[in-house]
């Protein structure tokens, strides 16, 4: 949300949040004030993502000429030695990126001769390449949940769809209801009526094969 703001005023921000029943929670985040005229970009989110590529898109403003971006694995902003990619447009998708591998996107407003600061980065893990098969996973090795399972616990009554891929949260849903690993194997502790979920990664079958497990 983008409020004008006129010049010589002198201004304090305060935020308002008010429970209603029980306990609640909100969070803000990327609090900007700028100057009119070439501004970073806004909105700068995820739009696609695989074990390979990853789409990010934002908000420009009309002074806009171009986009520089670049994709990093570090959470600096980038020197001025990295290699900066130039877009007209205000989306872009990059590829050849290493699975399961944290990155950080960052992109900056480009009016004629003059760029702005990187707008806040995006954090992004790329997705878990499929497994080969013959597959093995006996959990001995495990010191937590694999980033490349998915695990839910809720009523659910069916099996979610996976945005995502992977899930590092090992107690969602009702108290006392979590997926935990126990000893070498995967536990599913549960209370009441509620079901939970240990989704593998996703494993590419080269030819015709059986699922075991115990």
């Amino acid at each position: 949300t983008a409020t004008e703001l006129t010049a010589d005023d002198n201004i304090y921000v305060a935020w308002r949040y008010t429970s209603l029943n029980g306990y609640s929670a909100s969070y803000i985040d990327d609090i900007q004030i700028s100057i009119s005229g070439c501004n970073r970009p806004v909105d700068l989110h995820l739009a696609g993502l695989s074990d390979a590529s990853l789409s990010a898109a934002w908000t420009g403003n009309d002074d806009a000429t171009a986009f520089e971006y670049c994709v990093t694995t570090s959470s600096t902003a980038p020197a001025d030695s990295v290699e900066l990619l130039t877009t007209s447009e205000t989306s872009f998708t990059i590829d050849s990126l290493q699975p399961n591998t944290d990155y950080y996107v960052w992109v900056r407003t480009v009016c004629g001769e003059e760029t702005t600061q990187w707008a806040f980065p995006l954090s992004v893990r790329t997705l878990c390449a499929p497994e080969s098969t013959p597959y093995v996973e006996d959990f001995a090795s495990w010191t937590d949940i694999s980033p490349c399972w998915a695990t839910y616990t809720g009523a659910w009554d069916t099996v979610p769809t996976l945005a995502s891929g992977y899930s590092f949260s090992v107690s969602q849903g009702n108290f006392g209801s979590y997926i935990q690993l126990q000893g070498s194997a995967l536990g599913f502790n549960l209370w009441s009526n509620n079901k939970a979920w240990a989704i593998s990664p996703q494993v590419a079958i080269s030819a015709d094969a059986a699922l075991g497990f115990d």
